[in-house]
């Protein structure tokens, strides 16, 4: 090794490994495997037919933007879905039901007037338990925690927030 070249650090290898990536994605997401049709028309003409937890938030979004579904009904879509699964697969520690229903109403009135709060306005979400949400435990997996609301939201909670996602 010369004087020039620096030793392969583990921050580099990431770096090399998650912009790779990232440029997978953008090709991936600009043309089909046969280079025929971008990909993203290809996922959009399938959507709508595809039961609503199995759609990606891209086309969620699209679907609330247009008026083709409201955030409320996505909500309590998904909500139900989570009521009906959860006594089989225990994934989920905290379930705020009331507290996204509210935000989901406030969406759509909110949309209704005009306003919109941005990419994410209306979709419903999910964060895991190592996220903190103000009011709500966020246990990490600890039982001694789960009675312990948190003070604060979590960079990546506020942000969804902010971007008009319903938590």
């Amino acid at each position: 090794m010369t004087q020039s070249e620096s030793p392969m650090t583990r921050r580099k290898l990431i770096r090399l490994a998650t912009g790779g990536l990232a440029a997978a994605s953008a090709v991936n997401a600009c043309s089909s495997p046969d280079g025929e049709e971008p990909a993203s028309q290809m996922r959009s003409s399938a959507g709508p037919d595809r039961p609503l937890h199995y759609q990606d938030l891209w086309e969620v979004s699209e679907r609330i933007a247009e008026g083709e579904i409201d955030s409320m009904s996505a909500t309590e879509s998904l909500l139900d879905r989570i009521e009906a699964l959860e006594p089989r697969l225990h994934s989920y520690i905290t379930v705020t039901r009331e507290r996204a229903l509210e935000r989901a109403t406030a969406a759509d009135a909110r949309r209704e007037q005009g306003e919109v709060l941005g990419p994410l306005h209306g979709v419903p979400i999910a964060v895991k338990d190592l996220c903190l949400m103000q009011g709500v435990p966020t246990t990490a997996g600890h039982s001694f925690r789960r009675d312990v609301p948190s003070e604060s939201d979590a960079t990546v909670v506020a942000r969804l927030e902010a971007a008009g996602a319903v938590m």
